[in-house]
């Protein structure tokens, strides 16, 4: 049990649904929601900038 959570149907069902919309707008290339998904706090891997990246 990571983090104090505790794994339940209803816990894989919320995770699996942000996934599916995270997908949903990266296939739709809905830009601006697709990058609501990132923490302003997310590192690019590799040395890229964030605003290169994005």
């Amino acid at each position: 049990m990571a983090f104090g959570l505790q794994y339940t149907d209803e816990l894989e069902n919320e995770v699996v649904a942000v996934i599916d919309a995270w997908a949903r707008a990266w296939s739709t290339q809905n830009e601006s929601l697709y990058l609501s998904f990132y923490s302003d706090n997310f590192v690019v891997p590799g040395g890229m900038s964030r605003d290169v990246w994005e």
